[in-house]
């Protein structure tokens, strides 16, 4: 079955607008709903769907991490005014990157020596 569906987290920077939007369109009631992102519904189901969502918007939307949950992309009619900074990475991608050098090396040592 369908759900309601937040936009892909790299087009939706307002969370608090959209939160807004989700219960404008709970009110509505609509009966169906084609958005571009998520498969089109219809029904009661649609309904009750996006009531949900509604109430549960910052524990389902809302990711936790990422780019733009605590600051929005500013635009304005000419395009992109500014965008946060992207978010540091821990170091996991270096260890990760190191241990499959290291398996890879072992691997080829592996070899060589049974040749």
């Amino acid at each position: 079955m369908s759900r309601p569906a937040r936009p892909a987290v790299r087009v939706r920077f307002l969370w608090q607008s959209s939160h807004r939007s989700v219960e404008t369109l709970a009110a509505l009631e609509p009966q169906i709903a084609a958005t571009g992102h998520g498969l089109p519904m219809a029904g009661d189901t649609l309904g009750d769907e996006l009531h949900t969502l509604a109430r549960h918007f910052e524990r389902v939307a809302v990711p936790n991490q990422g780019r733009y949950v605590d600051e929005p992309a500013m635009t304005d009619r000419n395009g992109i005014v500014s965008v946060p900074a992207a978010p540091a990475h821990s170091g996991v991608d270096g260890l990760v990157a190191f241990g499959v050098a290291a398996v890879a090396t072992m691997a080829l040592a592996s070899r060589m020596r049974s040749a």
